[in-house]
């Protein structure tokens, strides 16, 4: 199917940026997109109640788009369209995927894949942490500010986000966070926190060709047996909630479940996670993306103290800069 999606990319319209309809293309986009070296995107059929933005995740880098999509209907696309028009590019073409016809989705043996080449290695130092924050730093994924402050899904109000998702719409700067992740990763599949770690965990299960799955409302989506080790991967941990549920959930269907690597976390020590059985390994942290940041002129010790104030009793702050 990915070879089958790729021919259809060429041409006079070849497109420069991929764009997924939702979270069911979002695999083969993020394999495409990882591959080609393509920036790219997806599309959330609600808008999210957080965040910077309500229906893109990711930013439209490219002028023509091919939008992936899933048996899409036609007022899907054109919903998808105008989304797309509103971000400054254009929709090149369509690429409707047929709905999966449920052979080797059994109990039988997987047929695995050769590994692809392991990419270039990354310039020294890149995948270090501080390479890491720096990389977030360098696109735009940090924002300090204290009015208005962010308020998370969670509730809690702070002076810092940070949107590890921009990180898809980056080629330049993506394979330095994925040079680092795999470098963490021995175990037999791989497993996507959804919806943001899909991207991240499909493009490390593609390159070393181990079993790719991610978890759903519906369940477990993707093969994986029992007797496999699993690494859970995620983009950003803040409570560590998405990844408890995402465990919990692996585990009531027999799988075990024991260890997560993200990209950032505001605080490396996750009591929850250890509480839970997991071992948590995050690229980098806030005191390093605070260091970093005041190094390289990006904010002020003020902005990086504010960000310390609440990070000593987010509860507290939140309290404090309620209206």
């Amino acid at each position: 199917m990915l070879a089958a999606v790729r021919a259809q990319l060429g041409g006079p319209d070849a497109p420069d940026l991929l764009v997924s309809s939702g979270t069911e293309p979002l695999v083969l986009t993020s394999m495409l997109a990882g591959e080609l070296g393509l920036p790219m995107a997806y599309l959330r059929p609600k808008p999210k109640e957080h965040g910077r933005q309500k229906r893109l995740e990711g930013e439209l880098r490219g002028s023509r788009a091919a939008l992936i999509a899933l048996n899409p209907a036609p007022e899907t696309v054109e919903d998808n369209r105008q989304l797309i028009d509103e971000g400054g590019s254009k929709l090149a073409k369509v690429i409707d995927i047929p709905s999966p016809s449920g052979r080797g989705l059994g109990r039988g043996q997987p047929r695995l894949r050769e590994p692809s080449p392991l990419p270039s290695p990354a310039a020294a130092g890149e995948g270090s942490v501080a390479g890491v924050a720096k990389v977030l730093l360098d696109i735009g994924a940090v924002i300090i500010r204290q009015d208005p402050p962010f308020r998370y899904v969670s509730g809690i109000l702070s002076p810092i986000y940070t949107d590890c998702r921009l990180l898809i719409s980056y080629p330049e700067k993506w394979p330095v966070i994925l040079d680092a992740l795999q470098a963490r990763i021995d175990e037999d599949a791989i497993v996507g926190v959804a919806t943001s770690g899909i991207p991240h965990a499909s493009v490390l299960a593609h390159r070393l060709g181990k079993p790719l799955a991610y978890v759903h409302d519906e369940g477990i989506a993707g093969y994986i047996q029992p007797d496999q080790s699993l690494v859970i991967v995620e983009d950003l941990v803040t409570t560590g909630k998405s990844v408890l549920e995402c465990a919990s959930a692996l585990r009531q269907h027999g799988f075990a479940a024991s260890r997560c690597v993200a990209i950032f976390t505001y605080e490396r020590r996750q009591p929850s996670l250890e509480a839970a059985g997991i071992a948590f390994e995050p690229l980098a942290d806030l005191a390093t993306l605070l260091e970093t940041g005041v190094a390289e002129g990006r904010f002020g010790e003020a902005e990086r103290q504010a960000v310390l104030d609440w990070r000593r009793d987010p509860q507290a702050w939140t309290a404090a800069h309620e209206q």
